[in-house]
């Protein structure tokens, strides 16, 4: 109800190749890709990864982009499983 955390510290929008993805940010280094639905008001969690170097992290953009892709589709279609 209340959107995305305004700490930037913990939470924050991944730029130039994050094309909507955020970055939740965890103790000890942890971190959780996301992306923000605004039609059906929900963050969804794509998965979990350790803190990374910049190549790294490239792939594990790359993984949460295409988990995005396939909620987007998936939620195009008519009697989605996601639909409230």
């Amino acid at each position: 109800d209340h959107g995305p955390s305004h700490n930037e510290h913990k939470f924050r929008y991944l730029d130039g190749t994050g094309r909507g993805l955020v970055e939740f940010k965890a103790r000890g280094g942890s971190r959780v890709l996301a992306f923000i639905d605004p039609q059906r008001r929900r963050i969804i969690c794509t998965h979990g990864i350790p803190k990374l170097k910049p190549k790294q992290l490239a792939r594990q953009i790359e993984k949460a982009h295409k988990i995005r892709e396939a909620y987007l589709i998936e939620n195009m279609e008519e009697g989605s499983k996601y639909v409230n």
